[in-house]
């Protein structure tokens, strides 16, 4: 038993030279460390001189991103900014734009409206003046139709040879007409002194007379005189001018 206990410890393992290669060629476990070398040549891996100068290069690198960062979106906030406020002005100015639209509008609606009013109101006085007009023309017309009604009942011989005498022309007369009932009348002997001759004429009011002479009529007939002060009373404004 003690004999096999040594072969079993004497007993040696011998490698071939195919096997020696291979155990040479396996990989050792690198134990250097280093945050920035690890990524470039294995030969410098964890030098601290270039872990110190990535290092600092690394940190003036992400400065100067921060600070191009910061001035970009400086920049870009300044631009976002101005364009807002640009929008904002934009739709300000749309908006009064619109605003004085709308006023102009309402001013010449407003306008408009009263010019309206006033043509209207033109229109509505012309005819309230037309109307007191002949309101006023149809008064003066009664009251001319009772004054000379009044005149005309009232009319004596006297008066009516009077009115004769006003309008007796100079030269020879013929004759001047009167009604019947006035011709009698004891006044009239007066226009006979003058050498008239005196003709009754039942067509004639009491007041009304015909003066004849060389062809020629004076007019003295009471609704004749009322017919032409009615005509002129009426007559149109235009006609009138």
């Amino acid at each position: 038993m003690t004999s096999t206990s040594s072969d079993r410890r004497e007993r040696a393992v011998v490698l071939t030279a195919d096997q020696v290669g291979v155990l040479g060629e396996l990989a050792t476990p690198e134990l250097r460390t280093g945050h920035w070398t690890r990524l470039g040549e294995a030969s410098l891996l964890g030098d601290r001189v270039t872990e110190g100068v990535l290092g600092d290069v690394a940190e003036r690198v992400r400065s100067a991103a921060t600070a191009e960062g910061y001035s970009v979106g400086w920049a870009q906030g300044r631009r976002d900014a101005a364009a807002i406020a640009a929008d904002e002005r934009r739709q300000q100015a749309v908006a009064h734009a619109a605003e004085e639209t709308r006023r102009e509008g309402e001013h010449v609606a407003a306008v408009e409206a009263l010019s309206r009013a006033a043509d209207d109101l033109r229109a509505q006085l012309a005819l309230l003046a037309d109307r007191v007009e002949r309101q006023a023309t149809d008064v003066a017309w009664r009251i001319t139709e009772a004054l000379v009604g009044r005149e005309v009942a009232v009319a004596t011989g006297p008066d009516v040879v009077r009115r004769v005498l006003a309008v007796l022309p100079t030269h020879p007369l013929v004759r001047v007409r009167l009604h019947p009932e006035l011709a009698a009348d004891p006044a009239v002997r007066e226009l006979t002194d003058h050498g008239v001759e005196i003709v009754g004429d039942p067509h004639l009011g009491r007041a009304d007379a015909l003066v004849e002479a060389d062809g020629s009529v004076v007019d003295l007939r009471i609704d004749q005189a009322m017919g032409r002060v009615h005509a002129a009373l009426f007559a149109p404004t235009e006609v009138q001018a």
